[in-house]
């Protein structure tokens, strides 16, 4: 679990390495946050403000990705995120 005072810092450092161009960064990086959102105690105060940018970069990098178990990886990360925010994701879609 993550502290609340460093939960922002946490996510916009997720943030950057999902746009890492390394494959192996970007991918060690979903699967973290996959690990972080699906914690029980997951206050979606912090992770909302962040959402559209996860879900931009994701959807970005499944068009990019030629690899399909890398592609999987990506959109196990979405599925997470969408089962995570649950009737929150509409104005999201």
């Amino acid at each position: 679990m993550i502290k609340d005072d460093i939960k922002v810092p946490t996510y916009v450092a997720f943030l950057t390495l999902l746009r890492d161009s390394d494959l192996a960064v970007k991918l060690a990086a979903c699967k973290s946050l996959c690990v972080l959102i699906e914690d029980v105690h997951l206050n979606q105060e912090y992770y909302v403000e962040f959402v559209p940018s996860f879900l931009k970069i994701c959807f970005q990098s499944v068009q990019v990705l030629q690899e399909f178990d890398s592609k999987i990886q990506i959109l196990y990360l979405l599925s997470v995120m969408i089962d995570q925010l649950g009737e929150e994701i509409l104005p999201f879609s």
